[in-house]
């Protein structure tokens, strides 16, 4: 039969409420334990979804600083973070005389205080790395996608010295040309080298003077977003 309790212990009153207040007391440090374990799964959660945004928006959009910054910002974050929740599920070292009871309430206080501290900073840093990210696709998102780059060239028919060069380019764009003759080429051919700046529609099209030849070799550099770029190709006449 089981035992009958008490009426104390039936009736919330001051025992009640003083056995409340113990089982507080024993989970204070406990319960940032916990609370770390789940950081540590959801950091480790926001890091492949973190992953995945990345990848998608440095390879579908240009890397500005806008969006390069915070995009990257987190990599960091987010392995302090880690590290931060790691440590707060970490025994602290503590001593104290179990003889003087003041002396143990001290020293839990301050193994509590140390926790939550740590747990806070894990917390915080976090936050900031997810909204890093979240400001970074918003303004990729906001920003139309960069135009990839297609050059194209034309040579007309053997009496003629034109060469056609277009493509799309990103906009107010300084093109640095060079064209090397290829084939028959006369004594005298030389290299050419041309300077274009891109329109506002991000487009060119423009002819130069090339020497006589069956083919070139045409080179094509840009600057976009501090990174050269450039691009060749070979032109066959007729083709």
């Amino acid at each position: 039969m089981a035992e009958e309790k008490s009426l104390a212990d039936l009736v919330v009153g001051d025992r009640f409420w003083l056995g409340y207040a113990q089982e507080l007391v024993r989970a204070a440090v406990s319960a940032p334990d916990r609370r770390a374990e789940q950081l540590t799964n959801v950091i480790a959660w926001f890091w492949s979804v973190y992953s995945a945004a990345a990848l998608i928006v440095f390879t579908t959009r240009s890397q500005s600083l806008a969006i390069s910054v915070p995009l990257a910002l987190p990599v960091i974050l987010l392995i302090v973070a880690y590290w931060l929740a790691s440590e707060v599920r970490i025994p602290i070292r503590i001593e104290f005389d179990p003889r003087v009871p003041s002396e143990i309430e001290t020293v839990h206080h301050q193994a509590t205080l140390q926790k939550n501290y740590m747990l806070s900073w894990a917390e915080g840093v976090t936050g900031l790395a997810a909204a890093c990210v979240v400001v970074a696709v918003v303004v990729a998102l906001s920003t139309k996608a960069a135009a990839k780059p297609d050059f194209y060239g034309y040579a007309g028919l053997q009496d003629s010295n034109k060469l056609v060069l277009g493509g799309t380019f990103p906009k107010q764009s300084v093109l640095r040309v060079h064209v090397q003759p290829l084939g028959l080429v006369p004594p005298a051919a030389k290299d050419v080298s041309l300077v274009y700046r891109i329109s506002d529609e991000g487009e060119l099209q423009a002819q130069a003077d090339v020497p006589q030849a069956d083919a070139y070799r045409v080179t094509v550099g840009w600057n976009e977003a501090k990174v050269e770029k450039t691009i060749t190709i070979q032109v066959k006449r007729g083709e």
